[in-house]
């Protein structure tokens, strides 16, 4: 029982004693950091504008990564956005705390400007974007300065008359959360970015940012906006979009200056017009669907496929007309002999030494033809 009490009664006596024998290793200027810290946030309304008529808070955009979702027409951008402006109530003299002039303080201790993507992707357009960065660079003379690092995402509408070397026009809106706030965003440039920083970019698949432009108005609800213009890389596309309905149609060219009793004549336009619907059935699958405009490609790609079904169908028809014993039709016989007697009868092809051969299977030569005119005509 005695050593109980002698145990505890020594307990006692160390913790009272060791109170007063705390090692501070703080150095000096730690040490008033600290106190600094301390008296800067006593402040009761320093979540609070500092200025209830109007803070202007300046800003400046530092593109690091994009990427661009042309399916869903969404644009996310992962900037940096320096922000500065001034708060007297965060404003100390040097000569107090052992001459600091600057102090790193959370933000989540100070007030700090609120932003509004009016133009956000779904439900987010109704969220306010708050500058939660872990420190900001506070001066003595009250000016603060913060950096977060922000991703933004917005709705592009885009247009597909070129794809695809289509290019897109992407604008991101921004406002402040409340009118009763008073603040005033103010751009450091007159360009969003400067174009140093946005070529060491981390670009996204498939696209690249050709210029971006910015704007203004303080008296607006949308107070400034970013606009880039992207343009998709289309070599790759190229070669699977656009080359092969000109290869088709250099078939379907080449078709036509072949006999119409050739089988290879009507080979290849069968072969043409079964190569565009699969084609048409294969490239469906590449062309965004969410665009307003219909790609120039398919209206090309659709007169193809007319044009050779036209072909098809005049050769048959010339066959047909070829194994014919009978005068043709008035109007082929006009046609043909208009032809003959002007400069077109160079485009007839083939002309050997002098002889016309007449293409269509009517006549085969310019006495035949005139011995079909005069029997029809009596």
């Amino acid at each position: 029982m005695n050593l109980f009490v002698c145990a505890l009664l020594l307990f006692l006596l160390h913790t009272s004693d060791s109170e007063d024998c705390v090692i501070d290793n703080r150095s000096r200027k730690t040490a008033w950091e600290q106190q600094l810290r301390k008296d800067l946030i006593l402040c009761s309304d320093r979540y609070e504008p500092p200025d209830i008529n109007n803070t202007e808070v300046f800003l400046k955009l530092m593109l690091k990564s994009f990427y661009f979702d042309s399916k869903e027409e969404i644009l996310s951008i992962n900037t940096w956005l320096p922000i500065f402006w001034r708060d007297p109530r965060l404003a100390w003299k040097p000569e107090e705390y052992d001459g600091i002039t600057e102090v790193l303080l959370p933000s989540m201790l100070i007030w700090t400007p609120k932003l509004k993507l009016f133009n956000a992707v779904g439900t987010a357009s109704f969220d306010e974007i708050d500058f939660y960065v872990n420190h900001c660079r506070i001066h003595n003379d009250g000016s603060v300065a913060c950096i977060p690092r922000i991703l933004h995402q917005s709705v592009c509408s885009t247009k597909l008359k070129d794809w695809p070397y289509d290019t897109q026009n992407c604008t991101f809106k921004f406002g402040t959360r409340s009118k009763r706030e008073r603040v005033t965003f103010t751009l450091n440039s007159s360009r969003p970015a400067d174009d140093a920083v946005v070529l060491a970019a981390e670009y996204g698949p498939g696209w690249n940012i050709i210029d971006q432009t910015s704007g203004e108005d303080p008296n607006a609800t949308v107070q400034f906006y970013f606009t880039f213009v992207l343009k998709r890389h289309g070599v790759g596309l190229a070669a699977v979009v656009v080359a092969p309905p000109l290869v088709l149609s250099a078939l379907i060219l080449t078709s036509m200056l072949m006999n119409v009793d050739d089988g290879i004549r009507l080979a290849l336009l069968c072969f043409s017009l079964l190569s565009q619907l699969f084609f048409l059935q294969e490239i469906s699958s590449d062309i965004p669907k969410n665009g307003a405009d219909t790609p120039t490609v398919l209206f090309y790609l659709r007169s193809t496929i007319i044009l050779t079904l036209m072909a098809i169908g005049i050769t048959f028809i010339l066959r047909h007309l070829k194994r014919k014993s009978s005068p043709p039709p008035i109007i082929i016989m006009v046609s043909t002999e208009k032809i003959y007697n002007s400069h077109g009868k160079c485009l007839i092809w083939p002309r050997m030494d002098g002889f016309a051969k007449d293409w269509s299977g009517i006549a085969h030569d310019r006495e035949e033809w005139k011995k079909w005119k005069e029997a029809f005509t009596q």
